[in-house]
């Protein structure tokens, strides 16, 4: 059954009011959008283009104002390193700060004990390390040096906010989920329009 393909968020704000009026008492369904929005629409017969899951997937996980700021981070990111590039690759980042930093990369390393770590030796170790947060605080290795390049603080800020962010749940996930391999605290869920 195919429901149609969406080619954007708003598309798909506006066929939300008939989809939710169609399936909204579908308790399966509701809990298959609680764990992954796009899999309950994939399953009721939706499409996505790539650019509307992405817009989607970045609205559900960062709002608008979200969404804002991690495009002001991105244009300040961008400006200070004199490219775009995929700031959720750790590997391109590291290369790209390589970059900025005037290091060559590619030049081997003293394999001595005694050799000195230049600290953009210790950033490019940081930046492929994963940000973590414990007890409600984010913890990223980037964080100790923050004051060595005025490309390190907008970076930092956009790695908090995408660890902040909830994630959507893989397909294996919310097939646990949906299969009672997981328990959740709740037995029914119910969603409402927002005309916010």
């Amino acid at each position: 059954m195919e429901a149609g393909n969406i080619s954007s968020l708003r598309e798909l704000q506006l066929q939300m009011p008939r989809i939710l009026e169609e399936y909204g008492n579908d308790q399966s369904l509701t809990l298959l959008a609680f764990t992954n929005p796009l899999f309950a629409l994939e399953k009721i017969g939706y499409s996505f283009t790539s650019e509307a899951r992405e817009e989607i997937i970045q609205h559900i996980r960062f709002g608008k104002e979200g969404i804002d700021k991690l495009n002001k981070l991105k244009a300040d990111i961008f400006t200070i390193t004199g490219q775009s590039f995929n700031l959720d690759d750790s590997i391109i980042v590291r290369e790209r700060l390589a970059k900025v930093l005037s290091i060559d990369e590619t030049a081997p390393k003293s394999k001595s004990k005694a050799a000195v770590v230049r600290p953009t030796d210790a950033i490019f170790d940081a930046v492929v390390k994963p940000v973590v947060v414990k007890d409600g605080t984010v913890e990223d290795p980037l964080e100790a040096y923050v004051s060595e390049h005025p490309v390190i603080a907008p970076l930092l800020e956009y790695r908090k906010i995408q660890v902040l962010a909830p994630q959507l749940a893989t397909a294996e996930v919310s097939e646990k989920i949906l299969s009672q391999k997981e328990k959740l605290p709740f037995k029914q869920l119910t969603f409402r329009l927002s005309r916010k």
